[in-house]
C-alpha cells in the first residue's frame, strides 16, 4: 500500500476542483477559495509528492499556505491574499462567468491604486543625507591632505569652495601614470 499524498489528503471527503477558464475554484472539506490555475497546477503538482502527515487538517493548511493567491469565501477559515491586480482580474472573470460575488471575501477597494500620500514637504532619507552632505561640503574649508601621491596634488592650485558660492566647484587633478 502507498502513503497518502498531501494532494489526496486535501481532497478526500468530497474535495475538488473547478476551472473557470481565468480561475479555478477548489472546494475542501469545510474550506473553499479561488486562485489561478497556473498556481493551483503548481501547487497541486508540489501536493502530488508530498507524504501526508496524518491530520487531514494540517495537510490543508500547508497546502493552502503555499498559494500566493487566494480568494476566500466566507466564513472558510481563509483569508484572502494576493497581488491586487491578480484578485482583481479574477474578480472581473468571475463577473464574466455569473458567479455570485457576495459569498466571496473580495477586498473593498479592490481596483483602487495603492499610491501612498506622502504629507506636504516631506523629504525621503536618502534626499536628506544627500543635502546635510552637500551642506557639510560647501561650508567645511577645503583641506589638503598629503597622500602617496600628496606632493603632486599639494603642488596644483586648487580653487577653495566658497560658503556663498552658488554651486560648488569640485575639481580632481589629473596624476601622470
Amino acid at each position: 500500500m502507498s502513503a497518502a499524498t498531501i494532494l489526496t489528503s486535501v481532497l478526500a471527503h468530497g474535495g475538488r476542483t473547478g476551472r473557470y477558464g481565468e480561475f479555478t475554484i477548489v472546494y475542501m472539506h469545510g474550506c473553499t477559495f479561488i486562485t489561478t490555475p497556473m498556481e493551483f497546477m503548481q501547487m497541486n503538482n508540489w501536493a502530488r509528492g508530498r507524504v501526508s502527515c496524518g491530520n487531514p487538517s494540517r495537510d490543508r493548511t500547508t497546502f493552502i499556505e503555499r498559494f500566493e493567491t487566494v480568494l476566500a469565501r466566507s466564513g472558510s477559515g481563509v483569508a484572502t491574499r494576493g497581488n491586487r491586480s491578480v484578485l482583481s482580474r479574477i474578480v472581473k472573470a468571475m463577473k464574466a462567468s455569473s458567479v455570485t460575488l457576495e459569498e466571496w471575501m473580495i477586498p473593498r477597494d479592490l481596483d483602487a491604486g495603492m499610491e501612498m500620500k506622502r504629507p506636504k514637504g516631506w523629504i525621503s532619507p536618502a534626499m536628506a543625507r544627500a543635502a546635510a552632505a552637500a551642506a557639510a561640503v560647501v561650508a567645511a574649508p577645503a583641506v589638503l591632505v598629503a597622500s602617496a601621491v600628496g606632493a603632486i596634488e599639494a603642488a596644483l592650485p586648487l580653487p577653495l569652495p566658497v560658503a556663498n558660492d552658488p554651486v560648488p566647484v569640485v575639481v580632481t587633478p589629473l596624476l601622470p601614470k
